[in-house]
């Protein structure tokens, strides 16, 4: 079974070459934006990572954010307001206050790095594929 894939064609470059898949594997180069964005996604790979889980109540949130809703209409365009600025805040004032989760091990040299600053990347579906802006 062949599936034929259209012609992608991205700003400043020229369409890409169809593609059949079949029973056999075919491995064509990276280019651009992808290949940015799987050098950017592999690095990440090497940066330990933690997940936690909780439960919060999020009634004083809601209303805040129902509160803010016109004033972000109408002083800054944006329509929908979403609770990820308030997630992304939380997390930063969350690293502020447990340094260890801000830093980095030298296995080395046996010492641990706190660092003072920290950039947080928020995933963003694109119509030319995952991008991450580090706010």
């Amino acid at each position: 079974q062949q599936q034929q894939f259209p012609q992608q064609t991205t700003a400043g470059s020229s369409p890409q070459t169809n593609i059949e898949q079949s029973s056999t594997s075919k491995t064509i180069p990276l280019r651009g934006y992808h290949r940015l964005m799987v050098k950017s996604m592999t690095t990440s790979l090497q940066i330990p990572h933690m997940v936690y889980t909780d439960e919060i109540h999020m009634d004083q949130l809601t209303h805040t954010r129902n509160t803010l809703r016109p004033l972000a209409n109408a002083q800054y365009s944006i329509r929908k307001l979403t609770y990820m600025p308030f997630f992304v805040k939380a997390a930063s004032l969350a690293l502020k206050e447990f340094p260890m989760v801000n830093s980095t091990i030298d296995v080395e040299d046996m010492t641990m790095t706190f660092h003072d600053s920290h950039d947080i990347g928020v995933a963003v579906d694109t119509e030319r594929g995952l991008a991450v802006p580090v706010v």
